[in-house]
C-alpha cells in the first residue's frame, strides 16, 4: 500500500458474487449485511467496482498479526503449569485462525481480479501472478530475535501482574483485619451503651420513678396523676428552688424540673 491508509468497501449484496467471495476465503461465516473488506485484499490497492473479486485471500499484515497472536498464546500456555480456561481458549482460537490462514496461503489458488459477469458466473481462472511459498515465507517470517524480544516483554508484563496480585492479596488481608477490628469495636460500643442504659435506669429521677408506681407513692405520698397536677401548677416556679452549692445558678442544675419538685416534696414530706 506504499504507506497509504487502507480503504474499506462494503461486501457485495448479490448472492452470486457472495458465492465467489466464499470460495476465495474458504468460509461461509460472513456478515454480508454489515461486513466490510479492506483494500489490502487487492494487489492494486483498490477495488474497481462491486463485482471486482479480491486476489489476496490473506494479506501479509493480517497474517503477521495472526502469527504473533498464536506465538503469544502458545507462550502463555507453556508459561503456566495450570493455565486458566481463558488462556486455553485464547490459544485454541489463535491456533485455529493461524492454521486456517496458513492453509489458505499455502494451498489455495488466488482468484482473478476480473469483474464478475452478473448474467453468467464463470469458474474462477488461475491468477496471472502467483507468489511462491518461498516469497510468502520471506515476507511473513518473524526473526528469532523479534520473537525473543516479544517473549521478554511478555515475561516482564507477567511479572508485573504477579507483583500486583501479591499486593492485592496483602491488601485483602489488611482489609480483613480491619473488618475484624471494627466488629470488636462495635461489640464493645454496644456493650458500653447497654451498661450506660442500665446505669441511667438506676439513677434517682422522675423518669425512673414513674416506672415503679408503688415506690413513687410511698416516697411522695401522691400518685402520678396528682403529682402531674401539682407539677403543672408549680412548673413556672421550680427554678426558684435553692441549691446551696449552685449559688442560685440555673445553668449548673443537673436534674429536670419534675425531679426537683419530687425531691422538694420528699424533703418537705
Amino acid at each position: 500500500m506504499n504507506g497509504e491508509p487502507y480503504k474499506y468497501y462494503r461486501l457485495p449484496r448479490e448472492t452470486y458474487v457472495q458465492g465467489e467471495y466464499s470460495k476465495i476465503f474458504c468460509t461461509s461465516g460472513v456478515n454480508w449485511e454489515k461486513g466490510h473488506i479492506c483494500s489490502a485484499h487487492w494487489s492494486t490497492g483498490e477495488r474497481k467496482n462491486a463485482s471486482d473479486l479480491p486476489d489476496i485471500a490473506v494479506p501479509v499484515a493480517q497474517f503477521n498479526k495472526l502469527q504473533l497472536k498464536y506465538i503469544t498464546a502458545k507462550y502463555l500456555l507453556a508459561k503456566y503449569k495450570s493455565p486458566s480456561v481463558k488462556i486455553k481458549c485464547q490459544y485454541k482460537n489463535a491456533k485455529r485462525k493461524y492454521e486456517l490462514a496458513t492453509q489458505i496461503m499455502n494451498s489455495q489458488k488466488p482468484s482473478t481480479r476480473t469483474p464478475v459477469d452478473r448474467a453468467n458466473i464463470t469458474p474462477i481462472s488461475t491468477r496471472k501472478f502467483t507468489p511462491s511459498k518461498r516469497q510468502f515465507r520471506k515476507k511473513l517470517d518473524l526473526s528469532d530475535k523479534k520473537v525473543e524480544d516479544l517473549g521478554k516483554k511478555l515475561e516482564e508484563a507477567n511479572n508485573t501482574i504477579d507483583s500486583l496480585e501479591n499486593k492485592l492479596k496483602l491488601a485483602n488481608i489488611e482489609i480483613k483485619k480491619l473488618k475484624q477490628a471494627n466488629i470488636i469495636i462495635n461489640s464493645k460500643l454496644n456493650t458500653t451503651k447497654h451498661e450506660l442504659a442500665a446505669v441511667n435506669n438506676k439513677n434517682f429521677s422522675y423518669a425512673n420513678l414513674v416506672k415503679q408506681p408503688s415506690m413513687f407513692q410511698y416516697l411522695c405520698g401522691l400518685n402520678f396523676e396528682q403529682f402531674d397536677i401539682i407539677l403543672k401548677c408549680a412548673l413556672p416556679y421550680v427554678h426558684l428552688i435553692p441549691y446551696p452549692d449552685c449559688a442560685g445558678s440555673v445553668n449548673r442544675r443537673k436534674t429536670d424540673s419534675a425531679t426537683e419538685l419530687f425531691l422538694l416534696k420528699l424533703v418537705m414530706g
